[in-house]
């Protein structure tokens, strides 16, 4: 991917890739060896890459319709997995299913899953809601929506407060950062949260 976004990959770009993910063989030299060796070299950007032709034509369409619907899924057992797209539509679910869990990345759901073994039978997603998604700057202060993810807001929130650039290089891996939001960090309250000490500092609110 980053090969097709740039043409090149750089070491930072591969150990990036690969932050959280601990090696205890072959050490990290090969790892970062194979990843350079796995971008197609005869590739150039300003030509088709040789991948493309694996994706059919339509699938840019069918994703755009996709993201702009509701979705429901319903398993045989009857579990059911809501995405809505607008808070009104949230608040619908709500109303109607008040048992459900929220969810926006679930990176500490999945942790619900595997390490206590729990299960959930109605998941409701709040990640597609784009009025819980951006990044607004009000003079010295940065808006936040609740479903942005770490990656989303860094660059505005290290544009602001510099420090935190390293902080979030620390923050779980590339892969968390991509998927946890800044409103689901909050509402867990673990005591190990990452993100309200911080804020706390800044004297956020929400």
């Amino acid at each position: 991917h980053a090969n097709r976004k740039g043409g090149t990959v750089s070491n930072h770009q591969i150990l990036e890739a690969l932050s959280g993910n601990l090696c205890r063989c072959t050490g990290y030299r090969p790892i970062i060896d194979a990843g350079k060796d796995a971008m197609v070299k005869e590739w150039t950007p300003d030509t088709e890459h040789p991948a493309a032709s694996m994706v059919p034509e339509s699938s840019e369409s069918a994703l755009s319709q996709f993201h702009r619907n509701n979705i429901t899924m319903e398993a045989t057992g009857g579990a059911r997995y809501d995405a809505p797209v607008s808070l009104d539509d949230l608040r619908s679910l709500r109303r109607t299913y008040p048992d459900s869990r929220l969810v926006a990345g679930s990176t500490d759901l999945a942790l619900e899953i595997t390490q206590q073994l729990s299960s959930f039978d109605h998941l409701v997603s709040v990640e597609r809601i784009t009025e819980l998604k951006g990044c607004i700057r009000e003079g010295d202060e940065l808006v936040i929506g609740a479903a942005t993810t770490y990656q989303e807001f860094r660059a505005s929130l290290c544009d602001l407060w510099p420090a935190f650039d390293a902080m979030l290089d620390r923050l779980g891996s590339l892969q968390i950062r991509n998927r946890g939001t800044l409103g689901g960090n909050i509402a867990n309250a673990s005591p190990i949260g990452d993100m309200p000490p911080p804020l706390i500092a800044l004297n956020a609110f929400l």
